[in-house]
C-alpha cells in the first residue's frame, strides 16, 4: 500500500511539536457540547455547555419561528461561493 500524505501532513516529523491552534491539518477545534430539546411550552431550546468560565448559553425559539430558524441555519451552513477576483489588466 502506498504512503499517502495529506496537505497538513507534508514534511512533518513525528518529533516536531504539534500546534493545535495553527496547524492546517486540524479539522475541528475544541468545542463545548451542544444540546437541543423541547421545553414545556413546546419551544425548541438549544444550550451550550459552560466552558472555560464562559456563561452557559441558552437559546429559545418560538414555535412559530422554528421552520424559519432551521432554514436560516441550513442556509448559513452551506459553503459560500467566493467572489471571483478579476484583474484590472491595466497596461
Amino acid at each position: 500500500m502506498e504512503d499517502v500524505k495529506h496537505a497538513g501532513e507534508l514534511g512533518k516529523r513525528e518529533d516536531e511539536p504539534f500546534d493545535w491552534e495553527r496547524d492546517p491539518s486540524v479539522i475541528v477545534h475544541d468545542q463545548a457540547a451542544i444540546a437541543a430539546y423541547y421545553n414545556t411550552f413546546d419551544e425548541p431550546v438549544i444550550k451550550q455547555r459552560d466552558t472555560l468560565g464562559a456563561p452557559e448559553a441558552t437559546l429559545y425559539v418560538a414555535c412559530e419561528n422554528v421552520e424559519r430558524f432551521l432554514e436560516g441555519l441550513s442556509d448559513r451552513a452551506r459553503p459560500r461561493k467566493m467572489p471571483r477576483l478579476v484583474s484590472g489588466g491595466g497596461g
